[in-house]
Formats: structure tokens, C-alpha cells, sequence
């Protein structure tokens, strides 16, 4: 659950993560362990790569004149809102650039709302993914890793992305702490210190390597006592490795495996009317054909097509 956590933003680890990946929360979509031979069914190399990928996105994207239309509209309701408020002796911030960026959310929001997003996405505007693996920090101070294989067998799963021709991946190595109540300690104070603890143990272990076409982050939750991680915990976010640019791109087969990857995404989610809430959540259950089906806005749903959970 904790990948789909990430999805919904119950985990507060600030933009840090969406701003590596280039993934403008909430103004993206983003798929959700969607299996390598679902996109890359009818290639040569499918049976090359086994397994799913944890998270992918990109940004949303809209016509110019639809964008210049709604911001010019947001900008005037925000005129009239600051000039009511005046009357009551208060005002919008009067920065140029606040009011610039909140005109900007304001317009994007409306045109999702009225179905105005290009569909499918525009995946020239960004396609990027990230595996995600997960550790366990006990209350007696135990790092209780969770992940499968070795270090370089985690480095190499990380690049199989890189080799599907992502603009951009990281690996994130996600701690997720026992919820411990400290004495004297208020308990959001006690989590985030227990996190800080167990991500420094956890950072030690980590086998970062420079030329690696991939960065690493690390991601740290502190359970409070009595609320699943998925309604309450402190979150802190702290780049191991910045992420590049995907250099394996420039390889003619990377470079092809995408054109194939994107033109079967393409051709399933036009299948789907255009979304009209955000972020768009892409998924796949096994007893699907095609496979992928969209719950925008909703990380945890139903598949339409078979039932599955």
C-alpha cells in the first residue's frame, strides 16, 4: 500500500520526490505497477524484462489557447476577489508572482474540470518512473530491510527502467518505522526523530554508485501510535544521488523500446474518455484485456472491466 500512499500524497514528503521526477502533483498522471509485458506486449524483447514498474508519470497537458483563455479568466476572478476583500480591509497577496501561480493552478484546475486535458497525455512533455523499495525500522531500533536480493541486484532492477527509455528514473528506498510512543515526547515529535534515526542507519547501507544512469532517494515515514500510515505519520525526503537525465536514451534499442512502450499507452488510454478530476491514476489487473484502466483522481479502485482489487 505504501506505493499507492504515494499516489494519493497521505505520505507528506514535501515535492521533493515530485520535483526529481518532474511529476507537477496534483496536474499529472501517474501509473501504478503496470507489468513490463503489458507495454511492451509484442516486442522482441519482452521476455527480456520480468516484473512491473512500482510508479511512471508525467505532467499533464493542455492547448495553448485553451491555457491563455483560462488564465486570462482566472486572473480577473482573482481581480475581483482581491477588490471584495479590499472592502473589508484585507487583500490577496500583491506579489505579482503569487497572484501569477495561483491564476496558473486556478485555470489548469477549471480545465481539468471541463475536460480539456490533451488525451492521452502528451508523453513528449515528460515520462519518468521510479522503483520503489521498502525497510522496516523497529521500535528497538532494528533495521528490518524487506527488500529482495542484493544491493546490485536492486541497482539493476532500478536500470531495467532506464533501459526502457524513461526520461528519467529513481530509485527510492523508502523507510517505514514501528510507531513508538517516547516519554515526555509529543508522538509527531517521537516519529519523526525515530525516522531520522533509522534513515541514517538505512543510508549507510546503501550502495550508491556515480555512474549509475539513475538517482537514489530516501524516503523516511515515522508511524504515530494507533493510525496506519496511511492517515498520519511524518514524512522527510533527502536526495541521495540527484536524478539525471536517462543517458541511455542516445542507445538506437532504448530509444525504440520507447516508441513501442508509448504508441501501446497511447493506443490503450484512448480507449478511456478524457478524465475530469486529478491526478490521473493509471492501473492493470491481470484478468484485463487490454490491461490498463484509469481512476482519476482515486489510487485505490476496482478495476471497471473485471472486478479486481
Amino acid at each position: 500500500m505504501l506505493v499507492d500512499d504515494i499516489i494519493v500524497g497521505s505520505i507528506m514528503w514535501g515535492e521533493t520526490l515530485f520535483f526529481e521526477l518532474r511529476w507537477p502533483r496534483p496536474m499529472c498522471w501517474l501509473g501504478v505497477r503496470v507489468p513490463f509485458d503489458r507495454l511492451l506486449a509484442g516486442h522482441a524483447d519482452v521476455e527480456w524484462f520480468k516484473g512491473d514498474i512500482d510508479v511512471m508519470g508525467g505532467p499533464l497537458s493542455f492547448d495553448r489557447e485553451d491555457i491563455d483563455r483560462a488564465m486570462a479568466q482566472a486572473r480577473r476572478e482573482l481581480t475581483a476577489l482581491d477588490a471584495e476583500w479590499a472592502r473589508y480591509g484585507r487583500s490577496i497577496d500583491p506579489d505579482p508572482a503569487v497572484i501569477e501561480r495561483a491564476a496558473g493552478v486556478r485555470a489548469a484546475q477549471e480545465l481539468v474540470w471541463n475536460g480539456k486535458m490533451k488525451w492521452p497525455p502528451d508523453f513528449s512533455a515528460g515520462f519518468t518512473a521510479a522503483e520503489v523499495k521498502v525497510a522496516k525500522f523497529a521500535a528497538d531500533g532494528r533495521l528490518q530491510a524487506t527488500q529482495d536480493g542484493s544491493q546490485e541486484k536492486i541497482r539493476g532492477q532500478t536500470r531495467r527502467l532506464c533501459d526502457q527509455g524513461f526520461d528519467r528514473v529513481a530509485l527510492i528506498r523508502a523507510l517505514v518505522t514501528e510507531a513508538a510512543s517516547v516519554p515526555g515526547w509529543h508522538p509527531w515529535m517521537a516519529a519523526g526523530a525515530i525516522a531520522r534515526q533509522g534513515g541514517s542507519q538505512l543510508a549507510q547501507l546503501l550502495g550508491i554508485n556515480a555512474v549509475d544512469p539513475f538517482g537514489t532517494l530516501l524516503a523516511g515515514l515515522g508511524a504515530i501510535p494507533g493510525r496506519p500510515e496511511s492517515e498520519a505519520g511524518v514524512g522527510n525526503i533527502c536526495i541521495i544521488k540527484p536524478t539525471p537525465d536517462n543517458p541511455l536514451r542516445a542507445d538506437p534499442d532504448v530509444d525504440e523500446r520507447r516508441r513501442h512502450i508509448l504508441d501501446v499507452l497511447g493506443r490503450e488510454l484512448a480507449a478511456f474518455p478524457v478524465p475530469t478530476s486529478n491526478p490521473v491514476v493509471i492501473r492493470c489487473y491481470a484478468k484485463c484485456t487490454p490491461g490498463l484502466f484509469v481512476s482519476a483522481g482515486i489510487a485505490v479502485q476496482h478495476c471497471p472491466r473485471c472486478a479486481s482489487a
